[in-house]
């Protein structure tokens, strides 16, 4: 895939696995830390998908970026978007500060000079102002 959006674009910031370190999954799960992260900004830049587009992107299209699992090797997991929805509640914010935080450092490395401001998604002015990517 040639998407500037693609995963593969987040492999030199960070390994896949690292967020899923910071808060772990069972093995059977589908919808991990880096993948509901990655699903997340899918939605968002792909024109507000919805969930279940997304969800059905995802297994039509990236079935790569799925866990190696044996839901996932047998093709069971069903494309609705319940598991996906309740995956993006169970992200904590500290997961989401981590990753951003992470990007954010990639970026600004090329620009060594220039200061960039932590995000702290928890602080209630940055909800406010940002208020629809926690909907």
């Amino acid at each position: 895939m040639n998407c500037p959006l693609h995963p593969n674009c987040f492999s030199n910031l960070l390994p896949d696995d690292e967020p899923d370190q910071l808060q772990s999954s069972e093995p059977t799960t589908v919808y991990t830390t880096m993948v509901t992260l990655w699903m997340l900004i899918l939605q968002r830049f792909g024109g507000d998908m919805t969930l279940n587009a997304v969800v059905k992107d995802i297994l039509s299209h990236d079935r790569d970026l799925l866990p190696n699992n044996k839901r996932i090797q047998e093709r069971t997991v069903p494309d609705k978007s319940g598991a996906y929805s309740e995956a993006r509640t169970r992200v904590d914010i500290k997961s989401i500060e981590f990753f951003t935080n992470r990007v954010s450092d990639s970026r600004c490395s090329r620009f060594s000079k220039m200061a960039r401001p932590q995000i702290n998604a928890s602080d209630p002015g940055y909800r406010r102002t940002h208020q629809k990517a926690f909907a």
